[in-house]
């Protein structure tokens, strides 16, 4: 997941959107929080949170749409639009991968302490390591999307799927739109028809990156306006699936639920729901939004640890090796760790995001583009499948 990315001169820009993320960003994180306390761990709108990674995939679809579909036109405008994904996001991979690297690392000097953390390099193995630093843990079917840190695999699949939406807009430009119906709409049925399992994650990015150009192309096409109740009822519709779906091949639909709101925000008359997601709040919510989750997995894993070996004997008996928490203190932790989550996506947002990001617009500025770097990236790639 990255957040939303910058648009050319000329471009529309929908700050809504922006807030929209964070909100979404908010709920995935909350659906990562174990169970410390069955009240607040149970809630199915929560329980069903991780889909929320589909509606960034959406507003990534629609956004780059937006900015970059009809832009790409030569190989040197689809190198430069890479160039610039990956200066968005592998800055903030690396150093939360690094830092999850010495949590393995620290458990050499504590295994034979009291204060063990299992043996290193077991599920975070060196293999899993050198597949998440290449951005490929999750495209294939032996990928190792969730070790280290777990949320990254979802940059991975989208880093790929930006350069597959650069060479459709660039080599077919006059038939994108079909191609992109046909990838998205492929892609729903694969998900719900359980087709193509080894490579399910690259399917959900696909899928519904691609609904998400379509929907842009749609708006860009139409000055459609719609009712101001609009995104009230695609809000309604979305939460309600959220709380009542119980099947796995049901997911599906939240690309059109996802893909509902996003047009009833852009195009719904102007009210008191863009208002809202005009706040401030949710405008920095928004804002930091991939710094929070790329973080936030790192903090919940202090926090485990924290809570494992401070409560040894509330550790319930159900073999899952977490504390029960009364309700009050689990708010209290739930607020502790939502505190230092953001406080920590503050830091990374300011000190790594941010510049990181005006240096890679800086660099791919200059005359001679460094053709190279995609080429070695590529060739990486390739030995490290050939290794397996």
């Amino acid at each position: 997941m990255s957040s939303l990315p910058s648009a050319p001169a000329g471009a529309p820009r929908y700050a809504e959107l922006e807030s929209l993320r964070g909100l979404a960003a908010l709920l995935v994180v909350l659906f990562h929080v174990p169970g410390w306390n069955r009240a607040l761990h149970d809630v199915a709108i929560i329980r069903n949170g991780a889909l929320m990674v589909q509606l960034f995939f959406v507003l990534s679809g629609f956004v780059i749409y937006t900015a970059y579909g009809q832009k790409l036109q030569s190989g040197g405008a689809v190198l430069r639009f890479q160039l610039l994904r990956l200066g968005r996001l592998y800055p903030v991979h690396l150093l939360t991968l690094a830092a999850f690297l010495l949590m393995e690392l620290i458990k050499y000097p504590l295994q034979q302490t009291d204060y063990y953390l299992g043996d290193p390099f077991v599920s975070n193995t060196w293999h899993a390591f050198f597949q998440q630093l290449l951005l490929i843990q999750a495209i294939g079917p032996h990928n190792a999307g969730f070790t280290f840190n777990g949320p990254a695999w979802s940059i991975s699949v989208e880093f790929y799927t930006y350069l597959l939406f650069a060479g459709v807009v660039c080599l077919l430009p006059r038939v994108k739109l079909w191609v992109c119906a046909a990838l998205a709409l492929g892609g729903m049925y694969m998900m719900w028809a359980k087709v193509g399992t080894d490579y399910i994650n690259l399917v959900w990015c696909v899928a519904g990156f691609f609904l998400g150009c379509l929907i842009a192309a749609l708006v860009q096409a139409r000055s459609l306006v719609l009712p101001a109740f609009t995104p009230w009822l695609a809000l309604a519709l979305l939460l309600a699936f959220l709380q009542f779906n119980h099947s796995v091949r049901n997911d599906v639909a939240i690309f059109p639920l996802a893909g509902l709101l996003i047009l009833g925000i852009v195009c719904g008359r102007p009210g008191v729901f863009q208002r809202v997601l005009r706040a401030p709040a949710l405008q920095w919510l928004g804002q930091h939004s991939y710094a929070i989750y790329m973080v936030h997995a790192f903090v919940l894993n202090l926090f485990l640890i924290g809570l494992f070996y401070g409560l040894p004997e509330r550790i319930q008996d159900d073999g899952s090796n977490l504390p029960h928490l009364f309700l009050g203190e689990a708010l209290v932790v739930y607020f502790a760790f939502l505190a230092v989550t953001l406080s920590l996506a503050a830091a990374l947002h300011r000190y790594v995001e941010t510049p990181w990001r005006t240096r890679s617009r800086k660099w791919v500025q200059r005359e001679a583009a460094p053709w190279w770097l995609l080429g070695a990236l590529a060739l990486l790639c390739g030995m490290q499948y050939l290794s397996r």
